[in-house]
C-alpha cells in the first residue's frame, strides 16, 4: 500500500525542523533540491497496492537506492554507517 503523505514541516517545540538544521550549500542537501521528486512518485506509484500496511514513501525508498549507489554501500552499510550518524542523508 502506497504510503499517505504526512506533514512535513511541522515544527517541534524545542527544536528547528531537520531543513534548517542542514547546510544548503551541502551536495547532499543541493542534490535533494535538484531531483524532481515527482517523476519517482508518479513512475512507482503502479507498483504500490492500494490495500494492506502502509509503505515507506517513494521518495525515501528511491533517495536511499541513489545514496547506496553514489557510497557503494550495501543495505546494512547504509544504515549502520550513515543513516543513523549523518543527518544529511
Amino acid at each position: 500500500m502506497k504510503s499517505k503523505k504526512g506533514v512535513t514541516n511541522q515544527m517541534g517545540f524545542l527544536a528547528p525542523t531537520l531543513k534548517k538544521q542542514l547546510n544548503p550549500k551541502q551536495e547532499l542537501y543541493l542534490l535533494s533540491q535538484a531531483i524532481k521528486w515527482e517523476y519517482f512518485e508518479n513512475e512507482f506509484e503502479q507498483y504500490y497496492s492500494k490495500e494492506g500496511r502502509p509503505a515507506h514513501s517513494i521518495r525515501l525508498m528511491t533517495s536511499l537506492l541513489i545514496l547506496k549507489h553514489l557510497y557503494g554501500l550495501s543495505d546494512e552499510g547504509l544504515v549502520e554507517q550513515q543513516w543513523e550518524m549523518n543527518p544529511s542523508f
